[in-house]
């Protein structure tokens, strides 16, 4: 079934109410986004996660949480340099 949703001017669409629920998303959940031979897919981030996982050396097993720690530190150390110049 296909459904119809709207690009607003700062580049966010909202996800039909009947897909979340079915997919069980859920507030403030990462997506991955592709593109897909001129198609947009979404999915969920914990998916790219999974698929590159083991491929990071690290001294000891992460848990999620220090996944997520790790993360928010690089994108902060990202935006720093790239709003520094």
């Amino acid at each position: 079934m296909s459904h119809l949703t709207t690009i607003t001017a700062k580049r966010q669409l909202t996800i039909p109410a009947q897909l979340y629920r079915e997919l069980g998303l859920k507030p403030g959940q990462r997506l991955s986004v592709e593109k897909d031979n001129g198609n947009l897919v979404l999915k969920p981030a914990e998916e790219s996660v999974l698929k590159w996982a083991g491929f990071i050396k690290t001294r000891e097993p992460l848990s999620d949480e220090t996944i997520e720690k790790q993360i928010e530190q690089a994108k902060k150390l990202h935006f720093q340099k790239k709003y520094a110049k």
